[in-house]
């Protein structure tokens, strides 16, 4: 089973030109969205970027419904 950064990833590593585009174009729909309060984001929990090996440890163990954001 791919994971959604894995499809993500895969165009701008195998370069795929065609799917970069069509992929940034869906950000771009997203973003407009996002800006619009149409869309939101579910963060389950916050780590600061040093507590990022317990955030990993936290996503194995509770697969959480929401993302994880790490602090910089």
């Amino acid at each position: 089973m791919r994971f959604s950064h894995e499809l993500m990833l895969s165009p701008a590593l195998l370069e795929l030109e065609q799917a970069k585009h069509h992929q940034a174009e869906i950000l771009r729909q997203c973003a407009a969205l996002f800006d619009n309060r149409k869309l939101s984001v579910a963060i389950a929990r916050t780590f600061k970027l040093s507590e990022a090996a317990t955030a990993q440890h936290f996503l194995e163990q509770n697969h959480p419904a929401g993302k994880l954001v790490l602090r910089v």
